[in-house]
């Protein structure tokens, strides 16, 4: 049996191993990348392994095997670990000789070791700041050569109970057995009536992969084991625990009895292997079935109902073991059992098989999961990579060809309609002229201060009080011409300038996302406003409404009296018809045609010249791109592919095994394809024998697998 043990313990550690390559390259190949440079940091974040799922596997990969052997007491507790070693390492004692509630067994653990070793040491978990330290202290095993450690050793006397350093000590024993190779440990729970096991497994199991294995030595759970039970039941519910039945010791059974005789008794009760005889050397171990499927006869009902109703760590009705084994398949968990006997111990074998494969299955589902995750978003990345090369060209055409348009158009309606421009500067005139003239007589002087309606004034001061009304009667029709101006270009600017202006912004976000001239996008969108008179122009009063607002000052004459006029109410409104009079709309229709050519033009070759400059950055964004999406469909997602391929060939090997091959179905280039009746869950199905002939063979063949597995 403990051959059997120790196998599986090495299949687990050389999986494991497996498993810790594929993680360690997982994480690397996702800092490559972003060292690369290829994707930016949020994207990285989508690819990379949270923190949940790098404890996840850290709990199953990064920590040692251990056995935990809890029971009821420490008699129990040393049986099991003297069939598990197969020798007697413990002082076995027998329930009539077990040791005084003043003497309780401190928490034990073995470890691997060339030579045979005794110390004491704080636990990992102790909560004294020297934890994890050898204590330096004097046992009975150091001072002769032992086989079995002394019994005063793992007992606590009053005085050790008394010292919460002493008290809390665990017993490290370094044994050379093949079972403790590999890093595989085995704890014994203490049965320190101070020290609460709860308390003790709960600093025990964050630090290794437990296989929880309970001592039953009697057929009764007193209130305080069945409350243990219940905690840890609820403390752990994933964690499953392998009950044992331990044999009774005949009652001839004492510490007086020459160590053969208690070595022929422990061999029938089966706590020791029997002796093998030359001629069974040859003959393989009868499998027995798992207890899964079978029923427990020798089992007390009253015991097997208490760990099933009272307890729930059982079922009166067991599911078989091949449909718990689809019921596992995504979730992976195995029940807790029962071992009725010594007789079945070797069914210990099989379910520490299965709590190991769970915990390889887990952890290669999560590494899978992982691997999967990153193809998904490399092939996301892959595609917004392709998308941009296509469209960016097309972008900047669209950009270049409506701003054509956009610029003929608004140059068409300032060469050809300047008959409508008049008719709205007439009409504008018309309409507002009494409104004028009535502003103009109420209208308050401030450049004048002193000067008093119905005063006679000077010269001066009549240029000035003319000037005053000037800007008056100007500003306002100025304000008024320019926004019935606007309204008719505002028609080209909703037909034009929306889609223009989120294409601009478009080629911006990408301008800024290479980090090259991130203002662009802000220029040419200033520019655009600048040219077409939009926004800025409309509501601030614009350079073209500005030209409009000097031409008019320029046209208009100064009223040059031949006496001082008395400047009143009557006078201001004379001044200001006189004004309205002289304005020229074919002269202000004119102008204003001419400078907004001028600006146009002006506007339109200095988008030209940003656009041409835009081209050039995104171009050579673009070409950085290629690089980018290159690199992540040649290198990076192969490789995440490769990854994946082993992960999930890992986890379907521990599920299904290997399949059986049939006949020889057909050769190809580079394989041979055989059938099978059944694997997986599929039957009949084929199986294809190759061997990658290079890195670029096995690169290809893991993106097939990849993209087969999605159809």
């Amino acid at each position: 049996m403990a051959e059997g043990l120790v196998v599986e313990f090495q299949k687990f550690h050389k999986n494991s191993r497996h498993l810790k390559r594929l993680q360690r390259e997982t994480l690397q190949s996702i800092e490559d990348v972003g060292v690369s440079g290829n994707l930016s940091e949020e994207q990285l974040g989508e690819i990379r392994f949270s923190e949940l799922e790098v404890n996840e596997l850290r709990q199953v990969l990064g920590v040692p095997v251990c056995v935990v052997v809890g029971g009821q007491d420490a008699y129990g507790k040393v049986l099991v670990v003297t069939r598990l070693l197969a020798e007697q390492v413990l002082p076995i004692v027998t329930p009539t000789l077990a040791p005084a509630p003043s003497h309780p067994w401190r928490p034990i653990r073995f470890k691997h070791s060339h030579t045979r070793t005794v110390s004491l040491a704080l636990p990992e978990h102790a909560p004294s700041a020297a934890a994890g330290y050898e204590l330096v202290h004097s046992l009975h095993a150091h001072s002769r050569p032992w086989g079995t450690v002394p019994r005063p050793d793992v007992e606590l006397d009053q005085r050790a109970l008394q010292d919460p350093v002493m008290g809390s000590a665990m017993l490290e024993v370094g044994l050379n057995h093949p079972l403790l190779k590999d890093g595989v440990q085995v704890v014994v729970t203490p049965t320190a009536a101070h020290t609460s096991t709860i308390t003790f497994l709960t600093g025990l199991l964050p630090e290794v992969l437990p296989i929880m294995v309970y001592a039953i030595s009697r057929d009764e759970f007193s209130a305080h084991e069945a409350s243990e039970l219940r905690e840890l039941r609820r403390l752990y519910p994933n964690i499953s625990v392998l009950f044992i039945r331990v044999p009774q010791l005949p009652e001839t059974f004492s510490d007086d009895l020459p160590e053969s005789e208690q070595h022929d008794i422990l061999c029938k009760l089966r706590v020791l292997p029997s002796p093998v005889r030359p001629d069974q050397l040859n003959h393989p171990l009868p499998v027995i079935s798992t207890t899964s499927s079978r029923s427990h006869p020798q089992v007390p009902i009253h015991l097997f109902r208490t760990l099933c109703d009272d307890l729930g760590y059982l079922t009166l009705t067991p599911a078989p073991k091949k449909f718990r084994w689809r019921l596992v398949e995504h979730s992976y968990h195995v029940e807790s059992e029962l071992v009725d006997s010594f007789d079945s111990f070797c069914n210990v074998v099989p379910y520490m098989r299965m709590i190991l494969q769970s915990h390889l299955i887990h952890a290669s589902t999560l590494l899978n999961q992982g691997h999967n995750r990153c193809m998904r978003k490399f092939i996301l990345f892959a595609f917004d990579m392709a998308r941009e090369i296509q469209i960016t060209p097309r972008r900047i055409t669209y950009a270049r060809e409506k701003e054509a348009e956009l610029y003929e158009s608004l140059m068409a309606i300032a060469s050809s309609k300047q008959d409508e421009i008049r008719i709205v500067i007439c009409d504008t005139i018309a309409k507002m002229k009494d409104d004028l003239l009535d502003k103009a007589a109420v209208y308050e002087f401030k450049e004048a201060e002193n000067l008093t309606t119905g005063e006679v004034v000077c010269g001066r001061e009549v240029r000035q009080c003319s000037g005053e009304i000037q800007e008056l009667v100007i500003g306002s029709l100025n304000g008024e011409v320019g926004r019935q101006l606007v309204d008719r270009v505002d028609v080209m600017r909703d037909s034009y300038l929306g889609t223009l202006q989120r294409c601009l912004e478009s080629l911006e976000k990408d301008c800024r996302a290479c980090g090259e001239n991130p203002h662009i996008g802000d220029a040419l969108k200033q520019m655009v406003n600048a040219a077409y008179q939009v926004e800025v122009t409309v509501t601030t009063s614009s350079s073209v409404l500005r030209s409009l607002w000097e031409k008019m000052k320029q046209l208009v004459a100064a009223m040059p009296g031949r006496t001082p006029p008395v400047v009143d109410a009557e006078w201001k409104r004379k001044v200001a018809s006189d004004m309205i009079s002289s304005l020229s709309e074919t002269k202000l229709t004119k102008s204003i045609c001419a400078q907004f050519r001028e600006r146009l033009k002006n506007s339109h070759d200095s988008f030209l010249g940003s656009l041409r400059q835009l081209e050039v950055q995104l171009t050579n964004r673009l070409e950085k791109t290629e690089g980018q999406q290159t690199r992540i469909k040649k290198v990076d997602a192969p490789k995440l592919a490769r990854l994946s391929l082993e992960s999930t060939s890992l986890r379907d090997m521990i599920l299904f095994g290997m399949p059986r091959l049939d006949r020889e179905l057909g050769r190809g280039q580079y394989g041979v394809v055989y059938g099978c009746e059944a694997w997986g869950g599929y039957h009949p199905c084929a199986v294809k024998s190759l061997v990658p002939l290079d890195e670029k063979h096995w690169n290809d063949l893991a993106m097939e697998f990849h993209y087969t597995r999605l159809i």
